[in-house]
C-alpha cells in the first residue's frame, strides 16, 4: 500500500524531467547552429584574405618580372579590363603588352571569371577592388597592391587606406583591406 501511494504522487516527475532534458538539448543545438553559422563567415571571410594576398603577390611578382613598364600597372583597376590583343601565355610579348596581359588576367582572377557556375563567376573576391601605386613615371621605388573587398560582416573600424572607399556602403564597415608594399628596381632584368 505505501509502495502504491509512493508511485501515485510521483508518476508525473518523470514527464516532467523528460520536457526539461528536452528544453536543455534544444537550447544546446541552437547553440551550435549558431556557432556554425559564425565559423562559416569566418571561413568564408580567411578564403577571401587567401585569395586577396596569393593575388597580391603574383602581382608583385609579375611586375618584378616585367621592369619596363612598371607604369603600366599603376591605377584602379577591376574586372573590367579588356581583352588584351596577344595572348602572352602562348607568344613573346613586349614590356607593355605583357602588363596589359597580366592586368587583365588579375582582372578574371580577382572577379573570378576564370571559375564559373550556372550563376555566373564563382571563384574570386565578393565585389572587388584592385589598386597599385607607386611612382608615377615607373621608376625604381615602393610599389604598394592593395585588393579591397566587400566582408560578410560589418566591423566599426575602417582601413584608412583609400582603395575602395565609397564602394561598400555607408560607414564602409563591411571593406576588408589587404596591402602589399616592396621595392622595385626598374634596372631589373
Amino acid at each position: 500500500m505505501l509502495n502504491a501511494a509512493r508511485r501515485r504522487c510521483c508518476a508525473g516527475f518523470t514527464l516532467l524531467e523528460v520536457l526539461v532534458a528536452l528544453v536543455v538539448f534544444s537550447v544546446g543545438l541552437l547553440g551550435i547552429v549558431s556557432l556554425q553559422i559564425v565559423s562559416k563567415k569566418a571561413i568564408y571571410d580567411s578564403l577571401q584574405r587567401m585569395t586577396a594576398a596569393n593575388l597580391a603577390n603574383e602581382v608583385i611578382e609579375r611586375m618584378r618580372a616585367n621592369p619596363g613598364a612598371l607604369d603600366m600597372y599603376l591605377g584602379i583597376y577591376m574586372e573590367d579590363l579588356p581583352t588584351p590583343a596577344t595572348d602572352c601565355g602562348v607568344s613573346t610579348c613586349n614590356p607593355a603588352e605583357l602588363a596589359a596581359y597580366d592586368l587583365w588576367s588579375f582582372g578574371a582572377v580577382i572577379s573570378g571569371a576564370l571559375e564559373t557556375s550556372v550563376h555566373g563567376n564563382a571563384g574570386g573576391i565578393s565585389d572587388p577592388t584592385f589598386c597599385v601605386s607607386g611612382p608615377l613615371d615607373g621608376s625604381s621605388g615602393n610599389y604598394e597592391v592593395a585588393i579591397a573587398w566587400r566582408g560578410r560582416s560589418v566591423f566599426p573600424s575602417r582601413p584608412a587606406h583609400l582603395c575602395g572607399v565609397g564602394q561598400y556602403g555607408s560607414g564602409e564597415g563591411s571593406r576588408r583591406l589587404l596591402t602589399f608594399s616592396t621595392f622595385l628596381d626598374a634596372g631589373e632584368s
